[in-house]
């Protein structure tokens, strides 16, 4: 039996829905107040829906469909987008997320893609089983087991906000034992690079394009949905890659490397265009931490703020300068 058939049986032949991971309700007081989540080995997804509930748009990833399936069910009504994955055989995106969860799942070779898969400031939830067990639970393959404090080395770069390891120490009746738990964020600033979250440039919609004129090298991105930019309209030349996407909005996984791709020197100047200049800011943030080096900003975005009578393109945008865009 391989071992997606295998996990399959064992969420068919399960009945019960098991409480989110420990780690995650002892250290909720951390999370950030909303954001992009991934629950990485989700199973049913007790921790997606747990995130999902708190206003986080989630991603839940699982190898067995039955487990997607069952999950799918429970979360009707939730921002939530669950898919059979096998997450050792996929491209892993980079500054995706904001809060990754990981409970009851260990392969050690994914570890840096689990971390540069975090946003600058994102938290990891690490918990799993250990070897030095006070009673008999989880698997019995030490390849599937921590060693003392081993969370620690698996996540070197991650500054620790919340560690428990107790191992077989003291009264083993009391306390959090045969698990050991990390929460560890991702550093805002990369180490190597002085380029920083703050280091990006804000400029309203006839500075921007003054500044492509007398910098022809510069390059345009729409991160606006594919739909905004078809239908809403855009400016002249830009490249679209969507920060989030489809409906309801999802977070791109894929976006930094897509931008690496368009973009591969990290020198070359960079402005980012969404609606009304919120999305492109946490784009290009993401794309400093990337250490890209002249990031811009478009403040009021392509339709600009609401007016008191909610309308957009009155007040300030793209299109109230009268700049060049068109419609596909």
């Amino acid at each position: 039996m391989n071992l997606k058939a295998k996990w399959d049986r064992i969420y068919q032949e399960a009945t019960d829905e098991p409480p989110p991971a420990r780690v995650l309700v002892e250290n909720a007081h951390l999370l950030p107040s909303s954001g992009c989540a991934l629950d990485l080995a989700c199973g049913i997804g007790s921790n997606a829906l747990f995130l999902a509930e708190r206003g986080f748009e989630v991603t839940a990833w699982d190898l067995s469909e039955v487990a997607i399936e069952k999950l799918r069910r429970r979360a009707l009504g939730w921002k939530l987008n669950a898919q059979a994955v096998d997450v050792t055989a996929v491209p892993w995106p980079e500054q995706a997320f904001d809060v990754i969860v990981v409970s009851r799942f260990l392969v050690r070779s994914l570890c840096s893609k689990i971390a540069a898969a975090l946003k600058p400031g994102g938290l990891l939830y690490y918990q799993t089983f250990v070897r030095a067990k006070a009673a008999s639970s989880g698997p019995e393959n030490p390849a599937y087991l921590l060693e003392e404090n081993e969370l620690l080395r698996l996540f070197p770069g991650l500054i620790v906000r919340a560690f428990r390891d107790e191992g077989r120490c003291g009264d083993l009746g009391q306390g959090f034992r045969n698990e050991a738990y990390l929460v560890g964020e991702r550093p805002k600033c990369i180490k190597g690079s002085n380029m920083a979250e703050s280091r990006v440039i804000n400029l309203k919609p006839p500075e921007a394009w003054k500044f492509l004129q007398e910098h022809p090298e510069a390059v345009l991105i729409d991160v606006r949905t594919t739909a905004e930019h078809l239908f809403v309209g855009h400016p002249l030349g830009c490249i679209l890659i969507p920060w989030k996407d489809g409906l309801p909005m999802q977070a791109n996984p894929n976006f930094v490397a897509a931008v690496k791709a368009a973009v591969p020197d990290p020198k070359t100047p960079i402005l980012f265009l969404c609606r009304s200049g919120h999305r492109s800011l946490e784009a290009a943030e993401a794309m400093a931490a990337a250490g890209y080096e002249i990031l811009i900003n478009i403040d009021e975005g392509f339709e600009g703020p609401l007016d008191p009578n909610k309308h957009r393109s009155t007040l300030g945008g793209w299109r109230f300068y009268g700049l060049p865009w068109e419609q596909s």
